[in-house]
């Protein structure tokens, strides 16, 4: 079903990258699960998320390789158990997570679906990021040399900001972010 999914999107076209419009998205990663799977059911199924977190996000995206495949509403997030998910199957032996939800509304998936991840949000090897718009990455213009400029986006700028509200951290460096945070330039 993904692969139909992504055979019939413009994929010779770069995609544009979404405009962040809701406070919570959780974003995950779809890539390895089973082609029979609807994308539905490859992006509700078993995650090690932080539940009380999860429980927060307005929009559930599923994306593979940066390219947004579904956008869902979750209506209950539970324990990923057979019991719960009685037609998956459970291969995990800790405990992950799961939810119930629904197709979101036409807005919400022409702004998100068949559009990219943005560059401010790096995708890593963990299949999950959560999204806070409050937690937006810092972004800073460094002079390299007398004529030259880049932009570096503090990459761990969003836990800072969810962990410490970014003004209360008594160290910074020259950049503005805090001491020990890594900034690397963005790709021209």
């Amino acid at each position: 079903m993904v692969s139909r999914i992504l055979s019939e999107m413009k994929t010779d076209v770069p995609a544009e990258p979404f405009v962040l419009r809701h406070h919570h998205i959780l974003l995950f990663s779809i890539g390895v699960v089973s082609k029979k799977l609807s994308i539905y059911d490859a992006v509700r199924f078993a995650w090690r998320v932080n539940p009380a977190r999860a429980r927060e996000a307005e929009v559930v995206l599923a994306h593979v390789r940066g390219l947004v495949v579904g956008a869902f509403t979750p209506t209950e997030w539970m324990e990923a158990t057979k019991k719960n998910f009685p037609k998956h199957e459970a291969t995990h032996n800790n405990v992950r997570w799961g939810f119930e939800g629904v197709e979101a509304d036409e807005a919400t998936k022409k702004n998100y679906v068949g559009k990219r991840v943005p560059d401010q949000y790096p995708l890593t090897q963990n299949p999950v990021l959560y999204i806070d718009a409050e937690d937006e990455p810092a972004t800073h213009a460094l002079k390299t040399s007398l004529n030259h400029s880049y932009q570096t986006t503090c990459t761990s700028s969003l836990l800072h900001a969810r962990h410490n509200k970014i003004n209360e951290i008594p160290t910074r460096h020259p950049a503005g972010c805090p001491q020990g945070a890594r900034s690397r330039p963005k790709n021209k």
